[in-house]
């Protein structure tokens, strides 16, 4: 499975702020959202990949 851009994009800005990599503020993002059950939609997660013709992420279509 692709990363979700828009978790990837929080953990960009989160590393920011706490100094941490973006791969562990992207881990702790994940894990957030499995716990509250607050996962983001499929074109949330597809991000600028997202194929508005097809409604999938092409980062996907292009792997099968």
């Amino acid at each position: 499975m692709a990363c979700c851009e828009k978790c990837w994009g929080q953990a960009h800005l989160r590393s920011i702020c706490t100094g941490k990599s973006q791969v562990d503020c992207y881990a702790e993002i994940i894990k957030e959202k499995e716990l509250t059950n607050n996962i983001c939609t499929p074109k949330e997660q597809a991000g600028m990949y997202w194929d508005k013709e097809y409604q999938c992420d092409t980062r996907y279509k292009m792997n099968k």
